[in-house]
């Protein structure tokens, strides 16, 4: 019976997922902002940030000409295309279920937008994201 017990109980702990920490999420979150949507770094060099469904929903919104894989990191912030201000997170919070609330700056412009991360394979991953609010078009 202990044999059993044993067993059992490797067999659960072998395969639970651990939960991802609010912080290691929100550094996600915060890195990816700062190089991909705001920064100047190109997420076709760097898919393995996100998930397939992620990276389709980028490849969706993406609408200008390109010749191979383009990503649409401007769909992660607002529309505003000037604008005399720094783009920068004011703050990213925790809304439940890997959903986080990511507040901004866009160029002194106000965005919002809910961005979900999961763990996959012991890697962090955005997993979707939903704007929320876009201050240009106010």
């Amino acid at each position: 019976m202990k044999r059993l017990a044993t067993a059992l109980l490797a067999c659960l702990l072998s395969t639970q997922t651990l939960a991802l920490t609010d912080e290691e999420s929100k550094s996600a979150i915060s890195n990816f902002y700062t190089q991909y949507v705001f920064g100047d770094k190109f997420l076709e060099k760097n898919s393995k940030l996100g998930t397939k469904g992620f990276l389709k929903k980028l490849q969706d919104y993406y609408e200008y000409d390109c010749e191979d894989v383009c990503y649409a990191t401007y769909a992660l912030r607002t529309t505003a295309q000037d604008g005399n201000e720094e783009s920068q997170i004011v703050d990213i919070s925790p809304k439940g279920n890997g959903w986080y609330r990511v507040e901004y700056q866009d160029m002194g412009w106000k965005g919002i937008t809910d961005v979900k991360v999961i763990e996959a394979n012991g890697v962090v991953k955005l997993e979707d994201f939903k704007s929320i609010f876009d201050g240009a078009t106010q």
